[in-house]
Order: structure tokens, then C-alpha cells, then sequence
């Protein structure tokens, strides 16, 4: 999942400098399809609840939502590194 994560990143450096319509459209080409592909394969593990992985994979769905919204607004950015 590590690759996906990193093609998510390089979807972010070719939109760099971008309009936010065209960021937006990248994005919703090329980072939706690796967004589902994470999905399924999360939803397709087990993990053990208590554990940092369990914990992770359990934040990471809850917040699916919230985690996703930057592919519709070309404005937001991958994560808030910068804060």
C-alpha cells in the first residue's frame, strides 16, 4: 500500500502550480481510482483492534470521508503538512 500512497503523492506533484479546476480534474482522474484501490484493500485485511496497525486502519475508515474531500476541491491540499 505503500506504492499507492506514493502515486497518490505523484498525482499531487503533477498537479502542483495547477488552476484548482485542473488540480481538481487530475485528481478526480487519477488519485479517485487509488483512493478505492487503498479502500479495498484495507477492507480486505484483518487487523487486531488494539494494535497501532488495528488503530490505524480503524481512524483511517471512520474519517473515510473527511480524508477523501481534497479530490473535490482542487484548493485542499493532500494533508496538512504545513500546519
Amino acid at each position: 500500500m505503500i506504492g499507492v500512497i506514493q502515486r497518490l503523492y505523484d498525482v499531487e506533484r503533477l498537479a502542483e502550480g495547477k488552476e484548482h479546476q485542473e488540480r481538481r480534474e487530475l485528481r478526480q482522474k487519477y488519485s479517485v481510482p487509488l483512493l478505492e484501490e487503498l479502500r479495498t484493500w484495507m477492507d480486505g485485511q484483518l487487523f487486531l483492534p488494539k494494535s497501532p496497525t488495528g488503530e490505524a486502519a480503524r481512524y483511517t475508515r471512520n474519517q473515510w470521508a473527511t480524508l477523501n474531500r481534497y479530490v473535490e476541491d482542487g484548493r485542499l491540499a493532500i494533508d496538512n503538512n504545513a500546519a
